[in-house]
């Protein structure tokens, strides 16, 4: 068996949870079925133009035939795409089929059914006004698209272009990383035949764990619909003990000067492994998206450390947090108040263990595996 794994990666200013985890799969499927077994094709937004993505975001005849051309030449059996958006394109899921090889395609975000991909808006939470519809009128009247109509309204037309030729239905079988986002699928049309639940690999291997644990830390981009300002503005009522520590955006970005305290830490955009030895020095981690999430790379990283995690009591977080076990569920109104509980909670050790124990299942030989019986079953062989 042959896998291609294609991922349009995103600007190296935006590196997130897409790109790290389908860096670490693609090194644990190797370890799975040998090096010589697995290819990749990338690119990158770093790389693209907005004015060729102008034209080439509707179907790029680049990557179409990039990729056909490597089916074809290594004899591949399978192709796994990642993130195809901006640049790739569906071009791939096209150039696949008339290869004739099988697709697969995880979906990393809602953005098939939401502009935004993250059926949230500001200042109304948790949207799926655009999901049921051919075209989202509502994303554009919006401005969901960086908050601007005219990008918007471009991006709506471009997924009904993809729609309307059929994308979907080149696609034989879907990875969806959480039972949450299996439920959200099927109910937005997905068979239920083609998605297979598998989740992200996670790779700790460059982390160092400590057993001074006294910070917590918040891992992530500074945006609103993360919780970011909610968690700040509660670091304003605790007193010195609670030292956060926030890695993600720029250390130096304005925005967040109101914020400037001595137990307020923004340490700026980290490489992975600076991540990875953060969290494992660090007492919690708190993940208060407002958000749904698809999956949520850093509850797995810190669970897997032994470091428990704080988080808000929506969308995926109750699937990997186990309240009072591995870490705190909270409400929006009660997220205080849990994290004044947590810093001297008796049962602290426990639940760093707890929290181990529990992210044994996403560590990369087990997905691995269980990735490639899905496959064997997708080529029923």
């Amino acid at each position: 068996m042959k896998i291609l794994f294609v991922h349009n990666y995103y600007r190296s200013s935006l590196v997130g949870g897409e790109d790290i985890a389908f860096n670490s799969e693609v090194e644990a499927i190797k370890k799975e079925i040998g090096p010589e077994n697995v290819f990749t094709y990338t690119t990158s937004s770093d790389s693209g133009h907005a004015l060729g993505l102008l034209f080439n975001i509707w179907f790029s005849r680049k990557h179409y035939t990039n990729v056909y051309s490597l089916v074809k030449k290594h004899h591949i059996d399978i192709v796994h795409v990642h993130n195809f958006f901006p640049f790739m394109t569906p071009s791939v899921f096209k150039a696949v089929k008339k290869a004739g090889a099988m697709v697969v395609h995880t979906l990393h975000n809602f953005r098939w059914w939401c502009i935004s991909g993250i059926l949230y808006r500001d200042c109304v939470g948790n949207c799926e006004k655009c999901v049921k519809k051919r075209f989202a009128f509502n994303g554009v009247l919006n401005k969901c698209y960086h908050n601007s109509f005219i990008e918007s309204l471009f991006i709506a037309l471009v997924f009904l272009f993809y729609r309307l030729i059929g994308i979907l239905q080149c696609v034989d079988a879907f990875f969806v990383l959480t039972n949450f986002e299996l439920r959200k699928v099927e109910q937005f049309g997905i068979s239920n035949k083609k998605l297979y639940l598998k989740p992200n690999v996670i790779d700790v291997s460059c982390a160092t764990r400590s057993l001074n644990r006294e910070d917590y830390i918040y891992v992530g981009r500074l945006d609103s619909n993360k919780g970011i300002e909610m968690l700040l503005d509660i670091w304003q009522t605790l007193d010195p003990r609670y030292v956060l520590k926030i890695v993600g955006g720029s250390a130096k970005d304005n925005r967040w000067k109101k914020y400037a305290k001595s137990n307020i830490i923004f340490l700026g955009k980290m490489s992975h492994c600076d991540t990875m030895h953060e969290i494992g020095r660090s007492r919690y981690l708190i993940h208060p998206s407002l958000m749904y999430e698809t999956a949520g790379l850093t509850m797995l990283e810190a669970l897997s450390l032994g470091v428990p995690v704080i988080g808000i009591n929506t969308g995926t977080r109750p699937e990997f947090i186990k309240d009072m076990i591995s870490g705190f569920l909270a409400e929006v109104d009660t997220l205080e108040s849990i994290i004044r509980q947590s810093l001297n909670y008796a049962g602290y050790e426990n639940m760093c263990a707890l929290a181990s124990e529990s992210a044994q299942s996403f560590k990369g030989e087990v997905v691995a595996s269980h990735q490639v019986q899905v496959y064997k079953k997708i080529l029923q062989i």
